[in-house]
């Protein structure tokens, strides 16, 4: 008999030499997997060679019978065990008349289901036990709301099915190691509280056992178990790792103390430790490359196979980890009494949305320890709710916490921006089936500085990156710094500064950050900035053969798409009519940047009038219903931008889209468009450049449509209004032309055509109404 010395006899347990420690518990309906794996355990002992305890079990003894205060569902399950394998095995009624004595005291459903089964012996085939028995004509209709006796049932379906291979001779032999008195092969030992001097409300207050044990308390039996074994089959030649005894006492102790604060809404932290430790598992996993699948639901099995493998240097060094990131937490949040503490830790290294000097914004929750406690393993739709992104910043966190050469507050800071730039910018390069480079880089670049780490990150921004050290090192200015820091931070540029030219003076430099900071402060409209931005040039960038892409009116998303791209068709014409906006901005002044902006787009708009060049930049830049089109991405069957255009609402062409001149024209003649007109065409089959009509909304026939020469009007009562047509110049065929001109391959209109078109479509209107 092996013993420990216990610190409170509560503690203290006994077992059989040879025998292991199952704290499984017994199956409820809700247990699930959990409730076939303990019964798994069992089949396995009656069915193979081992012996197994099931811990002891606390009561007293009154009138000769033994009352449990705790172990009731194990105690149970045992009684159901033996009922089914006497039934199985057909024994006689004298064999296993004691079953009869076994007997629930709370519940009088209970206690009779308990009697009627003792007496039964059904012949069990491919049928369900639960089945068979809610079948017979003596089953009770309260059994079917009493919680313990569908329990009951549950457990027997499962014992059925574990036991469906087992054949008859196996089964007989399980029912004598079970039944055995000389050497059974499940037992579990009995403590009496009134021997150990406790009474029932003590031993209640201290034990809390009575109901099913939580997924935690059962993952950390079973841990405790992992490790245990691990141990014991280490070579008696091998140091012992002492692990065992250690996460027993931190789980209670340190360890609970660091992740109470995380706690929910329910004061209780288990899954957020269970979070956090499936974080470090899946970091473990990918570093070491190991055959586990990260995020595995299954996290009993998968710490089982991490931290309890058979390879003993990789499973040491994983279990070498994990407690290591647990102590290092524990050490650098010792301080911590809630969690407005740690928050005050990780602001004083990252800001959420906003810029603020000395720290890095990381467009989300600073917390990053906290977001992992509350998310890890979750998800949003089809994404993960702790991203791979912000997986690699708190991994960077960690690594910081416990390497034995940490940074200074002010190199980490440094490594913390670098890093969010290229993490930013690496949205390609950020997969699953490199991650593990990705997190062995992230690891060097914490240690060394070394920007030369991240091989497998964009390569682009590693560049720049090291080009915007360059730049700085050259200046010294204090100035500079905050400037381009503050552009860093900006939400549309997140660390990326393709749209910038580091080859200038540093003050031409700062003035730019300034004006972009003064424009895309979040006071003027997008709509505004994409005017005047159009009025300085082509900005556009080409996204296919057909298609070019230019700013949304409203999302945040296209504009940043627009300044973080490298390798785009187009990209230094934005980067070049980007720089002409802001010096533009800083030279008008930037008091009234509303105020600047509009300037700019009129001057841009007098000039062409003054020379009567009115190309499909002059339309796009006068008419705000030619940039309406949510995507920002205009297509062209052509392939240049012109006269052919359809604006999109969405990306793709199986999406609504629209005529950009038609919606100018109806937009400027004041026509209500949802009584006279539709213009918005879903693109199911694609889209024909001749096909663009607006339609009468009455009867969907053919109204108006842009041409390369101007425009064609078709009206089904058409005499009423021929004199209309007549006037504007309308031949007969329905065609508006405009007179033009190429100048450099570039056509231009010689007059406004959606000021000709608005005329007629007014009067046409009129005549109508």
């Amino acid at each position: 008999m092996a013993a420990r010395k216990p610190n409170h006899p509560l503690q203290r347990y006994e077992k059989r030499a040879g025998a292991r420690l199952c704290y499984l518990p017994p199956p409820t309906p809700r247990a699930g997997t959990r409730s076939r794996s303990f019964l798994d355990v069992l089949r396995q002992a009656l069915t193979g060679e081992e012996e197994i305890s099931l811990d002891f079990v606390y009561g007293d003894t009154k009138d000769g019978r033994f009352i449990p205060l705790d172990g009731q569902q194990r105690l149970t399950s045992l009684y159901l065990l033996h009922w089914y394998l006497a039934v199985r095995c057909r024994v006689s009624d004298e064999e296993r008349d004691f079953i009869k004595q076994f007997t629930y005291h709370t519940r009088f459903s209970s206690r009779d289901f308990c009697a009627k089964l003792a007496t039964i012996c059904p012949v069990l085939n491919d049928r369900r036990i639960s089945e068979w028995l809610q079948d017979q004509h003596w089953f009770a209709g309260s059994w079917r709301k009493d919680p313990t006796v569908q329990s009951m049932l549950v457990v027997l379906d499962d014992v059925q099915a574990l036991f469906a291979e087992v054949d008859d001779e196996a089964c007989h032999v399980a029912w004598t190691r079970l039944t055995s008195e000389a050497n059974p092969s499940i037992t579990f030992e009995l403590l009496s509280l009134e021997e150990m001097g406790l009474t029932d409300e003590l031993y209640i207050k201290m034990n809390s056992r009575g109901k099913p044990l939580t997924e935690f308390e059962h993952f950390k039996a079973q841990f405790e178990q992992v490790l245990k074994e691990f141990e014991g089959a280490l070579p008696a030649t091998r140091e012992q790792t002492g692990r065992y005894a250690k996460f027993t006492r931190k789980i209670d102790q340190d360890w609970a103390d660091l992740i109470w604060t995380f706690r929910g809404a329910n004061d209780n932290a288990d899954e957020e430790f269970l979070r956090l430790f499936r974080f470090i598992t899946d970091i473990t996993i990918w570093r070491h490359g190991l055959d586990a699948r990260p995020a595995d639901e299954d996290l009993e099995a998968t710490a089982k196979a991490i931290y309890g493998g058979p390879e003993t240097e990789v499973t040491l060094a994983a279990q070498n980890n994990l407690f290591s990131v647990l102590d290092g937490l524990h050490a650098e949040f010792a301080f911590a009494t809630t969690m407005a503490d740690i928050d005050k830790w990780f602001r004083t290294l990252f800001a959420d949305n906003e810029h603020r000097a000395g720290t890095v914004t990381i467009f989300g929750d600073v917390n990053l320890l906290d977001d992992c406690c509350r998310s890890y393993g979750l998800s949003q739709g089809r994404n993960r709710a702790f991203s791979l992104p912000r997986t690699l910043l708190l991994h960077a966190v960690i690594e910081y916490i416990v390497t034995d050469s940490r940074p200074s507050r002010d190199e980490i800071r440094e490594r913390m921006r670098c890093l969010r730039n290229v993490i930013f910018a690496s949205q390609n390069e950020i997969r699953v089936e490199i991650f593990r480079a990705l997190l062995d880089e992230v690891s060097d670049y914490i240690v060394s500085g070394d920007l030369a780490a991240l091989k497998s990150f964009n390569r682009a921004q590693v560049e720049e990156e090291v080009a915007k050290a360059s730049f700085l090192l050259a200046n010294r200015s204090v100035e500079l710094g905050e400037s381009m820091y503050r552009l860093e931070d900006h939400d549309l540029l997140r660390g990326n500064l393709a749209m910038f030219d580091l080859n200038v003076d540093e003050r031409v430099f700062i003035r730019r950050a300034r004006a972009f900071d003064a424009i895309f402060a979040g006071k003027t409209s997008y709509e505004e900035i994409s005017q005047a931005l159009l009025a300085c040039g082509d900005y556009s960038q080409k996204i296919a053969g057909d298609r070019f892409q230019f700013a949304s009116p409203s999302l945040p998303s296209v504009w940043r798409d627009l300044f973080v791209a490298r390798s785009r068709p187009g990209v230094d014409n934005t980067k070049a009519t980007l720089t002409e906006l802001l010096d533009a901005v800083h030279d008008e002044g930037l008091v009234d940047i509303e105020a600047t902006l509009r300037k700019i787009s009129e001057d841009y708009l007098r000039e062409a009038v003054a020379s009567k060049k009115y190309d499909w930049r002059y339309y796009m830049t006068k008419y705000p219903a030619m940039r309406s089109g949510k995507s920002g991405i205009f297509i062209s069957s052509s392939y240049e931008m012109g006269f052919d255009l359809c604006m999109m609402e969405q990306t793709r062409l199986s999406s609504y889209y629209s005529d950009p001149y038609v919606r100018a024209v109806l937009e400027l003649a004041e026509v209500p468009q949802d009584k006279y007109f539709s213009v918005w065409h879903y693109g199911y089959a694609g889209y024909e450049a001749d096909s663009r009509w607006s339609l009468y909304s009455s009867n969907n026939r053919h109204f108006l449509r842009i041409t390369q020469e101007g425009f064609q009007i078709k009206s089904g009562r058409k005499s009423r209004i021929q004199a209309i047509l007549d006037g504007h110049g309308v031949d007969g065929d329905g065609s508006l032309n405009v007179r033009q001109s190429t100048i450099a391959g570039i056509v231009f209109d010689r007059k406004d055509r959606v000021v000709m078109a608005a005329d007629l479509v007014r009067e046409i209107v009129k005549g109508e109404d």
